[in-house]
């Protein structure tokens, strides 16, 4: 949902860095947010980027009966990551 906003910000981020490199470099830097794109959807989430990395794996990758139980929260995120990884 966030992450398609987040992308296109960074890289409109990348544009202006590009345009202004050298010139008003400093100013650009107090004037546009920085960060990952992860880790701004992990803060309004309320989890670590660590989290969101497992989150999108498990959601690449589980089966649906895993999904089932981490929605059922029969198991934990790190549990059904850990499956995964097996």
């Amino acid at each position: 949902m966030f992450e398609p906003l987040f992308k296109e910000q960074a890289k409109e981020r990348q544009v202006l860095g590009g345009e202004l490199k050298g010139k008003l470099q400093p100013m650009l830097a107090e004037a546009t947010e920085k960060g990952e794109t992860r880790d701004k959807i992990a803060e309004i989430a309320g989890i670590s980027h660590g989290t969101m990395d497992k989150v999108k794996a498990i959601n690449a990758t589980a089966a649906p009966e895993l999904k089932q139980k981490l929605d059922n929260q029969e198991i934990s995120i790190n549990q059904a990551y850990q499956q995964i990884k097996t």
